[in-house]
């Protein structure tokens, strides 16, 4: 009796070597599949997370992860993957044609082909030890056979994000004088003692930021505290007349005339706007920062306005009307006005950026990349006043996006630009406006007509900047390089800064000239930097075009006549927007100045920047319309680097900045790239060093907050350590930073 092969019956023959004994046996007329472990066919780094794998080279897992897609097991450890790996045959077929990763690093991508015997075709190495040499040796050969393109690459990737605390690391002779044994102890106890005093600054800075308690955590309603934290009408006056001498930007974010129609009716005791009083509170908080003694910062309501006790009402206020849903462009106004107020007392970039990434979606959300030509309904003022604002948020945006090479939130937008007219020109109740007078007409929104048209240039660069890593060439940089340049050239013709101004508004016109022009130069920097500073074969427009901005940069200040009466607030309020570019450019400066010394060292005849020139008549940094040219010479760098230097020390002593490690890596790296062996070299810093020092000590007894900063230097130096002293050699009967 035959048995059907599906009954399972016993067969009396032997079982075969290759099935195993528990697997019931087929019957001969009709064979049965032997099941078999399902072949493997997911990459390694699926497996071990136990995902599931699309297969493709690479998979969306390890994209999505940012990891190396991996096929081989080749040098891996499989003890903790599926078991479903340990038994896959060896004889499978092979697998889709994968990327080899490092010819995906760099751009370079073989596809071999899946044809066996194909030109694209490797051979499977040999299991064990040679197996592992041979692929070494393929992946050596394909490894050295691709071209060196990425080279530019790799310096843009290392340097994209070189700023003061970083730009120091790419001197090496600062390095050795910071790690010799010649003196270590007084250079160590010096630095160290740099390091307190910047810690008792910053501290004391804090404290001055913190808010008054009483108005900022009263239970008063929000527009009676703000109306008791105003100083008397006088000092306000005074503010408010100044406010747009010290505009931070170009573009006036409030309407001059409108605005003192409301603050008239404000102190008149009439009928106000409720978004009346946080606007007048941002806009006395910008003018008080540089136009009173105390900086914003005295807790003296005769005499100032405390900035962080008013910026914090000012938030309470937006954040209620934001939970009331009362938003409308005034909202969006103080949004703004409140973001430039906290950025003149120094609040951390991230948050800055943060806030203004809220504004702009705010904006975007009320139309106002649309032109307002497009909304029905809208006066003539408001379409001005509307396009007004968008352009001064997106300054503000292309402004703070740099700092930390954050990306900016704005790519397009169909808004015109703000007309070229005066304030007469635009009343509140016009029914139809002028047209635009030519750009090369002066009026008093001439600089703001004019930076809307570079716009389009600075958002090109500010996108490729934050791009800068996957850039594979040069052509790219350099072609908007030579864009920024040839606005440069043009805005030198426009607007010299070195011609004789009305005397009424010299610093001022002067002021505004510098502001428009380091908004072209600053991304032009930031832009050729990585590439000038680390590419040893950098494109010659690259190089001459980054000296000659740093240059332009550090140059700056000496446009202005010391003997004017407000010379020092036009320097103080200029640097206060030029100190970081100010740092970093003196880097780039000593940056070639070591190569100068470097080829002077090597017997080179004499060494000058390829062709590297300046207008030394204009004093505008580009040579383009010069007539007269002739090169930077090393001493002009030197002597460039050693006056900001001493500028930026003055910021300290004035007590508008506390960046002493700023100072301190300068004067090091300034000292260290000129001639000299190291032991010559050591002396010399500590001299830079000690006068910090001084200049810092100054600041502790001479600021109003000299008493709180001395009680935080007793508490650091005194608390704990051995490096204790009396101030006894500057102010006896107080304490002094410890060490040196």
């Amino acid at each position: 009796m035959e048995h059907s092969p599906g009954n399972g019956a016993p067969s009396s023959g032997p079982l075969p070597s290759s099935i195993p004994s528990f697997t019931p046996l087929n019957s001969p007329s009709r064979p049965r599949s032997v099941r078999r472990p399902r072949p493997v066919k997911s990459c390694i780094e699926c497996r071990r997370r136990k995902l599931k794998c699309d297969r493709s080279v690479p998979c969306s897992q390890c994209t999505k992860g940012r990891r190396g897609c991996r096929y081989s097991e080749l040098l891996v450890d499989t003890s903790h993957e599926s078991d479903a790996s340990d038994c896959e045959s060896s004889e499978r077929p092979a697998k889709r044609p994968h990327f080899h990763l490092a010819g995906a690093e760099d751009g370079h991508v073989r596809r071999p082909s899946t044809q066996t015997g194909s030109p694209g075709t490797l051979p499977l190495p040999p299991p064990g030890p040679d197996g592992i040499f041979a692929r070494l040796e393929r992946l050596e050969t394909i490894v050295l056979g691709q071209k060196p393109v990425a080279h530019s690459h790799r310096a843009s990737t290392l340097c994209r994000k070189l700023n003061s605390q970083t730009l120091p690391s790419i001197f090496n002779e600062a390095k050795q004088v910071i790690g010799t044994d010649s003196r270590a102890s007084s250079l160590f106890d010096l630095v160290a003692s740099l390091a307190d005093a910047q810690s008792t600054l910053q501290r004391g800075h804090q404290k001055a930021l913190e808010p008054i308690t009483v108005f900022a955590d009263s239970m008063m309603p929000i527009q009676k505290r703000m109306a008791d934290i105003l100083p008397p009408r006088p000092v306000c006056d005074e503010l408010v007349k100044f406010y747009p001498v010290v505009s931070g930007s170009l573009y006036q974010m409030v309407h001059v005339a409108s605005f003192q129609l409301e603050y008239a009716q404000f102190w008149g005791r009439g009928a106000y706007d409720s978004s009346f009083l946080p606007r007048l509170l941002c806009v006395l908080c910008i003018a008080a920062r540089f136009g009173t003694e105390s900086r914003g910062l005295s807790n003296d309501r005769l005499s100032t306005i405390h900035i962080p006790t008013a910026c914090v009402l000012v938030r309470d206020w937006l954040d209620d009307s934001r939970k009331k849903g009362a938003v409308d462009l005034s909202t969006l106004q103080t949004e703004l006005l409140l973001v430039v107020a906290q950025s003149t007392i120094g609040t951390a970039q991230q948050a800055l950026w943060a806030q203004l990434g809220y504004v702009i979606r705010m904006a975007v959300a009320m139309g106002l990349p649309q032109d307002p030509s497009e909304v029905t309904g809208l006066s003539e003022f408001s379409m001005e006043c509307r396009r007004k604002l968008w352009f001064a948020i997106m300054e503000t945006d292309l402004a703070m996006s740099p700092h930390g090479t954050l990306s900016g939130a704005l790519r397009g937008y169909s808004c015109k630009p703000p007309r070229n007219l005066d304030d007469v020109d635009l009343p509140v109740d016009a029914r139809a406006l002028l047209e635009s007078k030519p750009l090369g007409q002066v009026t008093d929104n001439h600089f703001e007509a004019y930076s809307a048209r570079t716009l389009p240039v600075r958002m090109e660069a500010a996108a490729l900047l934050t791009r800068l890593d996957a850039v594979r060439h040069y052509r790219e940089v350099v072609d908007t390089g030579a864009k920024l340049e040839k606005m440069l050239d043009e805005i030198a013709a426009h607007f010299p800064r070195h011609v004789s101004l009305d005397p009424a508004k010299k610093h001022l016109l002067w002021r505004r000239r510098v502001l428009l022009d380091m908004h072209l130069r600053l991304p032009l920097i930031a832009l050729y930097r990585p590439f000038a500073l680390v590419c040893p074969n950098c494109p010659l427009p690259i190089s001459c075009g980054f000296l000659k901005s740093c240059m332009t940069v550090l140059r700056y200040t000496d446009e202005l006549d010391p003997l004017l009466s407000d010379y020092k607030d036009a320097v103080a309020m200029t640097l206060f927007a030029l100190q970081p570019a100010m740092t970093e450019a003196a880097f780039g400066v000593c940056w070639y100045i070591k190569q100068a010394r470097e080829s002077v060292r090597a017997g080179e005849r004499a060494w000058f920047p390829p062709a590297a020139w300046y207008d030394g008549g204009n004093g505008n940094g580009n040579g383009a319309t010069a007539e007269l040219l002739h090169p930077i010479s090393l001493t002009a760098m030197v002597q460039a680097v050693e006056r900001s230097l001493e500028t930026l020390i003055g910021l300290v002593y004035q007590g508008q900045s506390s960046h002493v490690g700023d100072l301190v890596a300068l004067s090091v790296v300034l000292e260290c790239v000129q001639d000299g062996e190291t032991p010559e070299k050591i002396p010399r810093v500590e001299a830079k060093l000690g006068r910090i020092k001084k200049v810092c000590l100054q600041v502790v007894h001479s600021q109003p907050v000299g008493r709180y900063l001395l009680l935080c230097a007793w508490d650091l130096l005194c608390t704990g350590t051995d490096r204790t002293a009396t101030l006894a050699s500057a102010s006896p009967g107080y304490p002094a930073f410890g060490g040196g």
